[in-house]
């Protein structure tokens, strides 16, 4: 394989890890390293940011180079004055909160200077905001974008934002300002990758000249499948960052419908609602008995692997479900909706139960609390789906050859 040099820039802190977009980009990073060069560039806020990241790459790439946040090193009276500014420009612009921050003049001028000064064949760029690299870029260099996310799927849903009349009409422009620019940096790139099969539907769609791959979240997940733990037969799960619209949305659904349905058939039934920025408003608003809120969990393979099954009533939004690969990796059947588990490719009745109705999705979730030889046989099946699908080898293994096609391509001039 030919070997390369990728510059790879995460709009972001990588470490401490919080959430899924940042496992894809470190599994993704370390995949890739093992056949290319990898310089890697992510946003610092704060000293602890900074000293973990230099920890945790060091000897995995090539190079890192982080750059600095003007918040970094700031006494928090100075922070917060920063804070309350992008809040006001915000407020008085149809930018996003990401774009305002990530457009700041010390953040492009420090950015400007790696991307001149390395030595490279690739930039790839993590999420759209910081795809005003590639205006100084040489050419020959080839330009990917890895999506994360599109905002169209926020576009899905924001007729259902609690947010007054004026915010929902600057959200809505927001919305459409960040679809144009997101557009232009797709139409500039030589690759686009995605993580679901429905956002290369959305992409080619608007415009069929784009080259989509879909690349899944691949994990090295070998310690989760063998992990074992003592199963709580009437225990389950919800699990996912709660910071995120389309996870909170499907929370409020489970709390509101699913949840006490459940306990009206098995009443001493718990729910462990596990993952950072618990929503107070949301499980307030639905006070049931037997929830327990872990909020964010430093290793979710204990708190996980012994429920007897999670459920995912996702309604909106796209994008590849990753904690869904840990969770079967961890043996846990999982009954979610259409929404929710088609990126994964899961079968229905095999690894657990695909449902959109309330009512079709309490009856799947008994079947699986009250029939332990379901439970058992799903919880094998499983592992073995997380095992021979989401392995770092079949997912970011084959975006690394192709690379270095696209690549190779590049210095031939096809």
């Amino acid at each position: 394989m030919l070997v390369t040099k990728i510059l790879a820039v995460y709009p972001g802190p990588m470490y401490p890890v919080q959430g899924m977009s940042q496992v894809r980009a470190i599994n993704q990073i370390s995949r890739l390293a093992a056949d290319h060069e990898i310089y890697l560039v992510n946003l610092v806020s704060n000293q602890r940011q900074l000293d973990t990241a230099r920890q945790e790459l060091q000897g995995r790439v090539k190079g890192y180079f982080p750059v600095y946040l003007p918040s970094f090193r700031q006494s928090r009276l100075v922070r917060a004055f920063g804070f309350t500014l992008t809040r006001l420009r915000w407020l008085a612009s149809f930018l996003s909160i990401e774009e305002i921050s990530l457009s700041a003049r010390p953040v492009k001028r420090q950015l400007r200077r790696i991307a001149e000064k390395l030595e490279y064949d690739c930039l790839l760029i993590h999420y759209w905001y910081l795809g005003y690299m590639f205006d100084w870029i040489k050419p020959g260099i080839l330009k990917v974008m890895d999506t994360h996310y599109l905002v169209e799927e926020n576009q899905e849903i924001i007729s259902e934002y609690r947010l007054s009349g004026l915010l929902r009409f600057r959200m809505g422009h927001e919305l459409s300002h960040c679809a144009q620019r997101q557009d232009r940096y797709f139409q500039r790139s030589d690759l686009i990758i995605v993580n679901s099969v429905k956002q290369r539907y959305i992409l080619l769609g608007k415009d069929p000249s784009l080259y989509v791959d879909v690349t899944v979240n691949g994990q090295d997940i070998g310690e989760y499948l063998e992990y074992r733990a003592a199963v709580e037969s009437k225990s389950i799960l919800f699990y996912g960052a709660l910071s995120n619209q389309f996870n909170r949305k499907g929370l409020e659904r489970l709390l509101a419908v699913i949840y006490p349905r459940l306990r009206q058939a098995v009443p001493d039934l718990k729910l462990y609602i596990v993952g950072s920025c618990p929503p107070n408003d949301i499980i307030v608003r639905y006070p049931c008995s037997g929830v327990v809120v872990t909020g964010f969990v430093e290793d979710i393979k204990p708190v996980v692997a012994s429920r007897c099954l999670m459920i995912l009533p996702l309604e909106t939004g796209s994008g590849f479900r990753g904690r869904i690969v840990e969770t079967m990796a961890l043996g846990v059947p999982v009954v979610g909706t259409n929404n929710a588990l088609q990126s994964v490719g899961l079968v229905d009745g095999e690894e657990g139960f695909i449902a959109d109705a309330n009512d079709q999705i309490v009856a799947k979730a008994l079947e699986i609390i009250q029939d332990e030889s379901i439970r058992d046989r799903m919880s094998i099946a499983c592992r073995h789906f997380a095992e021979t699908n989401f392995s770092l080898e079949c997912t970011f293994g084959v975006l690394s050859r192709k690379l270095s096609d696209l690549i190779q391509g590049k210095r031939s001039g096809e």
